[in-house]
């Protein structure tokens, strides 16, 4: 599982984590990376939108929330409700996943790493 976020106002995005079996324990240190008060995406946010996906725990909302951000789930059923999220995994998939053959986690956080690296330098230049 690849856990982003993606900043709206900008499109920029982060990888947040990657982990083959996720659980509720790794969501809360995901939680507890996005709200750090020095590097923490969400820092200076608002509002923090994610969907129904069960990994999405009351504990996870807990920690976002006692940092100042609201958090917004998506209607059930409704994955066009994020159409910017949407659009990005399209675009990885199309430009870099469907191009490769990757055999080891390794080699998957450093393809993400620079395909986020391009997208966000390339998203910042057409601003």
């Amino acid at each position: 599982m690849v856990l982003f976020v993606i900043e709206y106002s900008t499109r920029r995005v982060q990888i947040a984590g990657i982990k083959t079996n996720p659980d509720g324990q790794w969501m809360k240190q995901i939680a507890r990376n996005l709200t750090d008060n020095e590097d923490g995406f969400l820092k200076g946010k608002r509002y923090f939108i994610h969907d129904r996906d069960s990994l999405f725990t009351k504990e996870f909302d807990e920690i976002v929330e006692s940092t100042g951000v609201d958090v917004v789930k998506t209607v059930p059923k409704s994955p066009n409700l994020n159409p910017v999220a949407e659009r990005w995994i399209w675009s990885l998939k199309r430009e870099a996943l469907d191009h490769l053959i990757l055999t080891s986690q390794k080699q998957l956080e450093y393809v993400l790493e620079q395909y986020c690296l391009w997208y966000n330098h390339e998203r910042h230049l057409a601003i």
